[in-house]
């Protein structure tokens, strides 16, 4: 019985998918940092961990591998976050 409720439970979860992009650490409604990975989850937890840049929520966005440092310039260009080469505009 115990183990049915469990199936259940575990049913409509999603399974774990490693995950290529742009991801945006915010602080409220402020993006604070634009990065990329190839394993966004695990850049993420290092961010946490390593408590460098203050952010208390963050989002992503599935970019192409190939795409990446462009995806990512074009939002550091347009966002110009705090935690990204200090607020400087970066040259497309």
């Amino acid at each position: 019985m115990l183990i049915e409720r469990l199936h259940a439970v575990a049913a409509p979860a999603k399974e774990f998918k490693v995950l290529c992009g742009v991801y945006f650490l915010m602080q409220d409604k402020e993006v604070v940092y634009v990065g990329q990975s190839v394993s966004i989850m695990y850049r993420v937890i290092q961010h946490i961990t390593q408590k460098t840049k203050r952010f208390n929520r963050w989002c992503y966005i599935e970019v192409p591998k190939a795409k990446l440092d462009e995806v990512e310039r074009i939002y550091i260009t347009l966002l110009r976050p705090h935690f990204n080469n200090a607020g400087k505009p970066v040259l497309l």
